[in-house]
C-alpha cells in the first residue's frame, strides 16, 4: 500500500512547522512499511529544501513538486512520477491524502483513493471534481484510521 501527501497537508510553509502529530504519523507509517510520497504544487526545489530542514526526507520515496513532472496537479503525471520505482501502480490501494479540491481531483484522475485531511468535513456542494472517500480531521486521525483498517483486515493494510 502507499500514501501520497500534498505538501500543504503536512507542512505549515510560512514558518516551516509541522502540523500537530505529523512527524509521529510519518514515523508510524514508515515503521509499518508503507510507501510514502509527496505530490505538491509548491516548486519541487523548495519542497525538498523544506523537507530536509524538517529532517523528513527519509520518510518519503519521492518528493514531487511543481515543475518536476511534465504537468502539475491535478494531472496524473506527478502521481506517476511519485510512484515510479516503488513497484506500486495507481489504483484504489494508493491513498492520496490532501486538504484541497485539487488534491481530491488529482486522486480521482489518478484512480487513487481520495482522503480529505482537514478539520472540517466536506460540504455538500464541495469537491465537484472529486469527492473524498474518507475524511479525517488531523494526522492523528489518519494514523488511527490506518490502524483500524489494519486490525479489521487481519493485520494487513
Amino acid at each position: 500500500r502507499s500514501t501520497l501527501f500534498p505538501y500543504t497537508t503536512l507542512f505549515r510553509s510560512l514558518f516551516m512547522r509541522e502540523m500537530p502529530a505529523a512527524g509521529a504519523m510519518l514515523e508510524d507509517l514508515r515503521n509499518r512499511g508503507l510507501y510514502l510520497a509527496v505530490v505538491s504544487n509548491k516548486a519541487g526545489r523548495y519542497l525538498r529544501v523544506e523537507a530536509a530542514h524538517l529532517r523528513w526526507t527519509h520518510y518519503f520515496g519521492r518528493l514531487i513538486g511543481a515543475q518536476d513532472a511534465e504537468t502539475d496537479k491535478p494531472s496524473v503525471a506527478p502521481v506517476e512520477m511519485a510512484l515510479a520505482g516503488s513497484g506500486l501502480e495507481r489504483g484504489a490501494d494508493v491513498w492520496f491524502v490532501g486538504d484541497a479540491d485539487i488534491d481530491m481531483a488529482c486522486a480521482v484522475n489518478a484512480g487513487c483513493t481520495p482522503v480529505l485531511l482537514r478539520d472540517r468535513p466536506p460540504g455538500a456542494q464541495e469537491f465537484a471534481s472529486g469527492r473524498p472517500l474518507r475524511h479525517v480531521s488531523d494526522c492523528a486521525g489518519l494514523a488511527d484510521l490506518l490502524a483500524q483498517l489494519r486490525v479489521s483486515q487481519g493485520g494487513e493494510l
